[in-house]
């Protein structure tokens, strides 16, 4: 019987890095159902609590939402 191994990253190696991209309290995000700027106020496992400057807010799994980029600019004005 021939056992699968594992190729590329080691699990350890791959665990530290997503784990250095997670969405923490106080990031900046988007969601994916409702539009605007979030921030993130709580984490409880995959689940995020975020609101917006408006006093909206929502419990989503942290796979709905992804990060704003602050240290990008934005894209120019498309000009049709």
């Amino acid at each position: 019987m021939r056992t699968c191994q594992p190729t590329g990253i080691p699990a350890r190696r791959m665990a530290a890095d997503t784990m250095a991209d997670r969405i923490q309290v106080g990031d900046r995000v988007v969601n994916l159902q409702v539009p605007g700027i979030f921030h993130v106020i709580a984490r409880r496992g995959d689940l995020l609590e975020i609101e917006t400057e408006q006093g909206l807010r929502l419990t989503v799994r942290d796979a709905a939402v992804r990060r704003v980029d602050d240290t990008q600019p934005p894209p120019p004005p498309k000009d049709n």
